[in-house]
């Protein structure tokens, strides 16, 4: 199952995803992709010494993909979204 994950900070999620032991981290789930902060052009442009160039914004969270084989995945579910057009997907 693939989750996609928008944590408030990268500091929450690496306190879901990641288990520290001993002074080594660990991840909590086999396969993890961290996307971070992710840009969506505001639909305004800006011209720059290269010509015009989309205006982005950035949207709001630090933003994770998991697939999940058979972990718990009851900590994630408050961070599940269910993006139109997801940025990054599993192959």
């Amino acid at each position: 199952m693939d989750l996609y994950l928008a944590f408030p900070n990268e500091s929450t999620a690496n306190s879901v995803l990641y288990r520290t032991v001993d002074g080594e981290t660990y991840p909590n789930y086999a396969n993890i992709d961290t996307i971070g902060v992710i840009y969506k052009p505001t639909g305004k442009t800006a011209q720059t010494e290269d010509g015009e160039v989309p205006v982005m914004q950035a949207v709001s969270g630090w933003h994770v993909n998991v697939r999940v084989v058979n972990e718990n995945t009851a900590p994630l579910q408050k961070y599940v979204i269910t993006p139109s057009n997801p940025v990054r997907v599993w192959a």
